[in-house]
């Protein structure tokens, strides 16, 4: 989640900087927030910078974002103690995007690129800052995953002995 925000609010700040600067320039007012996003991404599909599908794919990405920010108790309701199944899953249809990682880093790398076709893009240090973080949060995940897999190759083990007659 940590890197979801991360890469979200890069993605925010060089649109806004970039993008949103122009639209307050011409426009001559002071948009903020939702308002200026909206702005911003009615600008890059006019420019056909963005499709309307990828806006509203960033958009999404963006929202989900602020979710994590401001509701990250609803995203992690799917993760459940052994031994209490209190299901919230099914009552309160929570949901955390699991691929929303992906999905923000594709954009991160390629965003850059076509922004730089109309608009000053402005060099951040934010991810050198971040730099350290991201690769302590890359390892510890990877070292998750591994121990997931292995934790259901054990559980299939299992239940294939306990299953023979």
């Amino acid at each position: 989640m940590a890197l979801c925000l991360f890469y979200a609010e890069d993605i925010k700040d060089q649109l806004v900087v970039s993008v949103g600067r122009e639209i307050r320039k011409r426009k001559g007012t002071q948009l903020k927030g939702g308002k200026l996003l909206e702005a911003i991404f009615e600008r890059l599909v006019g420019e056909q910078l963005l499709t309307e599908e990828e806006s509203t794919e960033l958009k999404g990405l963006i929202d989900h974002r602020n979710q994590i920010a401001h509701q990250i108790h609803l995203l992690t309701g799917d993760i459940e103690l052994p031994g209490r199944n209190y299901g919230f899953k099914q009552i309160l249809k929570l949901r955390y995007d699991y691929a929303a990682l992906r999905r923000l880093k594709k954009w991160h790398d390629d965003l850059e690129g076509r922004l730089e076709r109309k608009y000053w893009t402005v060099l951040s240090l934010n991810p050198l800052l971040f730099e350290a973080a991201e690769y302590a949060y890359k390892r510890e995940l990877q070292s998750l995953k591994q121990r997931i897999k292995n934790q259901i190759e054990f559980r299939k083990q299992r239940c294939n002995t306990t299953l023979r007659p």
